[in-house]
């Protein structure tokens, strides 16, 4: 299971020690991805979003209903029907009361169902029944995060009549066989109750033996806008959902799900896939099955490139051979599989010898029966030449890493060992050696602290500075307070320096009634030796502690850095406060540097402020132009609860060019952008309201928008989040993302310095282990420029 739903007492004790809180006297709600789940939803007090949110993030898309089912059928043939007749059978009275080790997120053990039944193209006896509305196959599931359907993610192989996040409190569920032929197999869930909620549901499923599945509704109360209902394979491919967190159930309704007659069927799998082409070629694998009902069949294979000179070749996946046409009917060809059988092939795609750099390629696969032409399945599989870049992130917790990829080759090193901060950040300029930075937890002696560390590697991704740290809170935590380093921050000047900025927290919780906080913001430059050579420095000097109904004291956070040509280094951040109406204000400050430290604004400048009760303001960023800097960052309208991106201009010394305004039509939060060659600005961020990464291209001294606000194009059904943008010498801007609900992938696109969309968005990274936890920069440093680095292999000659 991928988290637990409650958390101990202790745990939010050991949260408030490690994540000093950002705002209001409340706990710094980080996306939590330490767990193999993803965070539960509000019952940690964050949003309903799957991976939670900080403070200021609602995730608007998520709670917009995405309506009834668009079709009454799947291409594996069921149907449903929300007409028929309504006939609730009570088992109240004769059924065998289900037993859960857990009321709230159980499920029992497998169960025998009476009869053998279809689902999909197995056949099973026993099934197991869960709390949260659900009926799984071959595994019982504790998931209370519902979901989309048809989604690869487990759980799979279920039959969800109201998959919501339920209780079995005085309520109970409870199973039965009437053996009367046809025989069925009755589910009723009595009088349960949503989590946190005491509005009763009672509903069941009815199991008949030639496979068809009715969801009947007896009781519903509360909200019903948040369930799923429906029916889903075991790979999550097929799947027929009938809504998902939207209204549509009322009491007295019942849907049927028909089982399809016995018929020929091709599946391919996965459905998506992409590749990054190095040395002009890549190669994918995927499967092929036989999930009819005919007995033995051959699932024929083609493929079609949306654009022309890139070839597909099928190969074997076994033997190496390429496929040849087994059945004589002049198409590539699986051979001949057993009815439920499969085969594993892979798939070559080669890019035209004049392919460059952003080049890209859409495949359509398709598998279809031979026993019947009109069944057939397609899959997509996506190719592109990479623009050369280089990506921080960690993979499950484990190794901090650096890849840089490019269209040759992909290299990946190990930077440092088990990272077990909250956030990364790395950069770098094409003439320059990168600065990577993280945080690093630690526990002595009863004290929570944590510490900046970095390093500095060279062009070719090899450690030229081995990690130092940076700070050494671990001197000034006790056991009753607790000192950490947050949020770093890194840039590279044209003159080879390097900068870092960071949030220091302290929480005194001497008093568990009053526990008290205090933030700064600390700066510091390296020569480019990487050595110390400024600071750090503390830039705010608050003394002042906040506690419970700590008016008007600073908390610190969110803080970002750039490097200008000329080298001068630009710093954000954000001053969150509470004032004496208890209305959140947060005021936007700035400062300007040289490379020798020398201060070029008199103290740390106040760029915006919010408006008490109406507005607020987060997520600051900063871009390089060509006479200053662009100072970008979110505005929330409390009142209608948007969000826009506005930006500021900024002089060489710090001077405001442009005073803030809104991008018209944006919608946004947590951007971050990049100059690209030609010297336009590419500025992206999340638009909350589409779950899609957004953008515009200004001029290269940013006063004027040359296009967008535009969304990219989203790939499969996962929310894209915490955009990191860079360059190359070729004047592409490079986008990479997180998988923000599941933490396992990592996209890429890549635009032109016109805002062209060069290469869509397609999965670049897949993390490593079998149940992968990735994690990159919440702030928008990802990623860095790469030019590439050429590998020669040098054979030994025996002497």
């Amino acid at each position: 299971m991928r988290s637990c739903k409650f958390r101990s007492s202790l745990f939010w004790v050991l949260t408030l020690l490690v994540l000093l809180s950002s705002t209001g006297g409340q706990a710094r709600a980080y996306p939590d991805i330490s767990e193999k789940e993803p965070p539960p939803p509000a019952k940690k007090q964050v949003s309903d979003s799957i991976l939670a949110y900080d403070a200021w993030h609602e995730p608007l898309a998520q709670q917009t209903p995405l309506g009834l089912a668009s079709t009454n059928t799947d291409p594996y043939g069921y149907t449903l029907d929300d007409g028929v007749t309504f006939a609730w059978e009570d088992i109240t009275g004769k059924g065998t009361q289900a037993s859960f080790s857990d009321s709230d997120d159980g499920f029992t053990e497998l169960i025998d169902i009476g009869f053998n039944f279809k689902f999909y193209e197995s056949t099973y006896h026993q099934l197991s029944i869960g709390t949260n509305g659900l009926i799984n196959f071959e595994a019982g599931s504790s998931s209370f995060s519902n979901q989309f359907l048809p989604l690869d993610i487990d759980p799979n192989n279920l039959i969800a009549p109201f998959w919501d996040d339920l209780l079995i409190d005085t309520g109970n569920v409870y199973y039965w066989l009437d053996s009367t032929s046809p025989q069925r197999f009755v589910i009723e869930w009595h009088q349960v109750v949503k989590y946190g909620s005491l509005e009763e549901l009672t509903f069941q499923v009815i199991l008949y033996e030639n496979g068809d599945i009715l969801f009947q509704y007896l009781e519903l109360h509360g909200n019903l806008a948040s369930s799923t209902v429906g029916i889903e394979d075991r790979e999550g491919v097929y799947g027929l959902m009938y809504l998902y967190n939207s209204l549509g159930l009322a009491a007295g309704q019942a849907i049927l799900f028909s089982r399809p007659f016995p018929a020929a069927r091709a599946r391919i799998n996965p459905l998506y896939q992409s590749a990054l082409s190095l040395n002009m070629s890549s190669q994918l694998q995927a499967q092929v099955s036989n999930i009819g009902d005919l007995g033995s069949d051959t699932i024929n294979l083609s493929a079609l490139s949306s654009a022309p000179g890139w070839t597909v070749s099928f190969i074997d996946a076994h033997t190496g051979a390429p496929l040849t046409d087994t059945n004589g009917d002049g198409k590539l060809d699986s051979g001949q599989l057993a009815q439920g059988a499969s085969a594993e092939f892979d798939l070559k795609v080669t890019a035209p010898a004049s392919a460059q750099p952003t080049d890209y390629t859409e495949i359509t696969l398709l598998a279809t029966s031979s026993l019947d032409v009109t069944r057939s399945m397609t899959a997509t599989v996506q190719v592109a030449i990479p623009a050369p870049f280089a990506q921080a992130y960690s993979d499950s917790q484990a190794d901090i890493l650096l890849n840089q990829i490019w269209a040759v080759n992909s290299r990946q090193h190990r930077v440092a060992p088990y990272f077990t901060g909250t956030t990364l950040a790395i950069d770098g300029r094409l003439d320059s050696h990168y600065i990577y930075a993280w945080e690093k937890n630690g526990f002595d002696t009863g004290a929570y602290y944590s510490n900046v560390e970095y390093t500095i590697l060279n062009t070719a991704g090899f450690v030229y500075k081995p990690t130092i740290a940076l700070t050494h809170y671990e001197n000034e935590a006790t056991s009753t307070l607790k000192v950490n380093a947050v949020n770093p921050a890194v840039s590279v000047a044209a003159d080879g320096s390097f900068a870092l900025l960071w949030i220091q927290d302290k929480l005194d919780i001497s008093t568990y009634s009053d526990i008290r906080q205090n933030s700064n913001v600390w700066f510091a430059i390296l020569n480019a030796q990487g050595n110390l050579s400024y600071g750090p420095v503390n830039l705010t000097n608050n003394t002042q502690w906040r506690g419970q109904g700590g008016y008007d004291i600073p908390l610190y956070d969110a803080p970002r850095i750039v490097a200008t040509d000329d080298n001068h280094f630009f710093l954000g951040w954000v001053d969150n406060q509470v004032d004496t109406g208890d209305n959140e204000v947060n005021r936007l400050y700035y400062a300007v540097y040289n490379t020798a430290g020398v201060e070029l604004t008199d103290d740390p400048q106040l760029l915006s402020q919010s408006e008490a009760g109406s507005t607020l303001l987060f997520d600051p960023n900063l871009v390089s132009t060509n006479s200053g800097a662009l100072f970008a960052y979110t505005v929330k309208n409390q009142l209608s609860q948007t969000y826009s991106i506005a930006y500021a201009l900024l002089d060489s010394t710090g001077n405001v060019t442009r005073n803030p305004a809104i991008f018209p039509g944006s919608s946004g939060w947590r951007s971050d952008g990049a100059r690209v060659s030609n010297g336009n600005l590419v500025l992206a961020w999340t638009n909350p309201m589409t779950d899609h990464i957004a953008y515009v291209v200004l001029n290269s001294s940013g006063d004027t928008l040359l296009s967008g606000p535009t969304d990219l194009p989203l790939a499969g059904m996962r929310k894209p989040d915490y955009v990191s943008v860079t360059y190359d010498e070729l004047g592409h801007a490079i986008l990479t993302w997180l998988d923000v609900e599941w933490n396992d992938f990592m996209y890429y696109a890549a635009l032109g310095g016109d805002g062209s969309v060069l290469t869509p968005p397609m999965i670049f990274l897949k993390g490593a282990s079998e149940n992968p936890l990735i994690q990159t920069s919440f702030s928008g440093q990802g990623n860095a420029p790469y030019v590439g680095f050429w590998e020669v292999f040098l054979s030994l000659v025996k002497r």
